[in-house]
């Protein structure tokens, strides 16, 4: 329906084109034709990406199985800890997380939504303690003794790097989520 109301245009920006070869009939006319190839384009994606869910069909390519967010009880952990403490760490953990939540739900990815959901919930507005892996992983747990979350791969260097104040990439976030797309 959007695509026949994009398509209905053309005729008409094409005779203003005719009519008096103005400069911005023809950006009209090309921005037009761009949005109706982006919906047709989209909308074959959407499309085939149902037929996918709904054949079983996986389109997870191998090596990219694993999650890269998962519940970690906190007594599990091997790995040596540490915590910096930093001013706005807390705040910032719990936005990143919120965010990863709405890009799993978008990305129909229910079971990475639905652990960060329970987390968020029981962590409510309470203290949140981040620690980091000297081998790169960040667990962040409630203080309120709710499961931690662990978080490794791409997804941990970009959260590392929000917690240390520094710029974070277009690409490395971009890859960050083309990886989680593929998982």
């Amino acid at each position: 329906m959007t695509i026949a109301a994009a398509i209905s245009f053309i005729p008409f920006e094409i005779l203003e084109i005719l009519r008096h070869r103005s400069p911005v009939a023809i950006v009209f006319l090309a921005v037009n034709i761009a949005i109706v190839i982006f919906l047709i384009v989209h909308l074959r994606n959407t499309r085939r990406d149902r037929h996918w869910r709904s054949s079983g069909i996986s389109r997870t390519p191998p090596g990219f199985e694993a999650s890269m967010i998962e519940a970690f009880p906190s007594d599990a952990s091997p790995l040596e800890w540490v915590s910096e403490n930093q001013p706005d760490e807390q705040h910032v953990a719990r936005v990143f997380l919120q965010g990863e939540r709405s890009l799993s739900v978008l990305q129909n990815d229910p079971v990475t939504a639905a652990l960060l959901e329970d987390f968020l919930t029981l962590a409510g507005d309470g203290a949140l303690q981040v620690s980091q892996a000297l081998t790169g992983e960040v667990r962040v747990a409630s203080a309120g003794g709710s499961p931690s979350i662990l978080i490794t791969g791409k997804t941990a260097e970009v959260l590392r790097s929000y917690l240390d104040g520094e710029q974070v990439s277009v690409s490395d976030r971009m890859d960050m989520t083309l990886r989680r797309n593929r998982s």
